[in-house]
């Protein structure tokens, strides 16, 4: 197929690009040009902003596309330029949503406990919409709801096949967010304890970006896919605590885990604090109708992804400072 990734330039987006170059597609990436990454095989780049698509509806095509991934939508109005300009022309799209659309990761925001889980594709989605307004900047306006709802309601009316994944917290290498980060940089920094509080117990779902870019492609090659939504996610979920060791052990060291109170944990670490609700989706409905399988074993995944951030250090971490004096007193 000849297939367009939308955003064909971030983390998620750069290992879908190489899975389907894998498997003999054709790809072009559109995107703003801020960055062009090299791949394996030759990739076509048309730059260009998202927010204005429309714009390039003619360029788009003129391509004769058969697919479309958007693997950047941040609400409706970035959708429906997607529908009104493939509308009747493609075969196939994959939408890429997240699990903040369910109740539960509403819940897990606002202190609340409310839904058991696995999460099926089912289960209830938050009614407050706009969760991160205010709270989180550049966020403003996500809101991966209002997009499912309008790719959903195209699927129906016909002539715009999709499909929505559902994506967990993703790590691997390239991950810019560095999700094991400050489990690695303690211990290069030879920490060998750290305090958590009562989120250590927390089970939050993850995807490895490799297998997230596999679950794109077996989306697109799939007549089964259209019209679904499919969560992603790893069978295997650990707790935070058992995740801090395996990230450990994937560079050969040990980390010993100190549970505190809640309220003596540095400012650094809130994150370590009692979450109410778990974040676990059931994945049984990919692996059943689109034969979605990990491509390693959780340790392989993990190994590749923590020697990745250990030879690409971050310069500086997003969410704050390292206090490992705060961490002793705790």
């Amino acid at each position: 197929m000849k297939v367009l990734v939308i955003g064909g330039t971030g983390f998620v987006s750069y290992f879908v690009v190489e899975e389907l170059l894998s498997r003999d597609h054709e790809v072009i990436i559109f995107h703003r040009g801020e960055r062009e990454a090299e791949h394996s095989h030759t990739v076509r780049h048309l730059h260009g902003d998202r927010k204005e698509l429309l714009r390039y509806k003619e360029l788009l095509l003129d391509e004769n596309l058969d697919a479309v991934v958007d693997a950047s939508p941040i609400n409706d109005k970035d959708s429906q330029q997607v529908i009104e300009i493939f509308r009747g022309a493609i075969k196939a799209s994959v939408h890429i949503s997240s699990v903040d659309v369910y109740r539960a990761w509403g819940a897990l925001q606002d202190g609340r406990g409310s839904d058991p889980i696995p999460l099926s594709e089912d289960a209830p989605l938050r009614e407050l919409l706009y969760l991160y307004r205010g709270k989180l900047p550049g966020f403003e306006d996500h809101e991966k709801i209002l997009m499912e709802r309008a790719v959903m309601q195209a699927c129906r009316e016909g002539e715009f096949p999709a499909t929505i994944l559902r994506l967990p917290m993703v790590y691997g290498p390239r991950d810019p967010q560095a999700r094991e980060w400050p489990f690695i940089k303690g211990i290069l920094d030879g920490r060998k304890r750290m305090p958590m509080g009562g989120g250590s117990c927390w089970l939050c779902q993850r995807a490895y970006v490799e297998d997230v870019a596999q679950a794109v492609a077996l989306a697109l090659e799939s007549e089964q896919a259209v019209g679904e939504i499919f969560n992603v996610g790893e069978d295997r979920v650990l707790t935070l605590k058992q995740w801090a060791k395996a990230v450990a052990a994937a560079i050969e060291a040990k980390l010993e885990i100190v549970i505190v109170p809640d309220e003596r944990l540095p400012p650094h670490l809130g994150f370590y604090k009692t979450h109410q609700q778990h974040i676990v989706g059931d994945t049984s409905k990919i692996r059943r109708m689109l034969g979605y399988r990990e491509s390693y074993a959780l340790e392989e995944r993990l190994r590749r992804s923590v020697e990745w951030h250990v030879q690409n250090p971050l310069q500086e971490y997003r969410w704050d400072v390292f206090d490992y004096q705060a961490e002793d007193r705790a």
